[in-house]
């Protein structure tokens, strides 16, 4: 796991800031919340991602994203307010 790509997210969750990552080859941007440890030891985002494609689901939704399967991560500049519903 890149320790770099965790302290990235971490520091976004901490500041608000908004990402743009690709993810099963779509790109995404998306608001971070949490990150933590599946069960099965996976390091897992909980975002709300509010446009880019998706292969489950519409958007915006909430999605959960296997930190290891983010192929490319930039801050975006944006920053959002607080958590959206749901």
């Amino acid at each position: 796991m890149n320790n770099e790509i965790v302290n990235i997210i971490a520091a976004a969750i901490n500041t608000k800031k908004v990402l743009s990552i690709i993810y099963d080859g779509y790109g995404r941007i998306v608001e971070p919340h949490a990150i933590g440890t599946s069960t099965e030891g996976c390091i897992l985002l909980r975002a709300f991602q509010s446009e880019g494609g998706s292969n489950h689901g519409g958007i915006p939704e909430w999605r959960l994203f296997d930190v290891s399967k983010i192929g490319r991560l930039d801050t975006t500049g944006c920053r959002f307010s607080a958590p959206r519903q749901g």
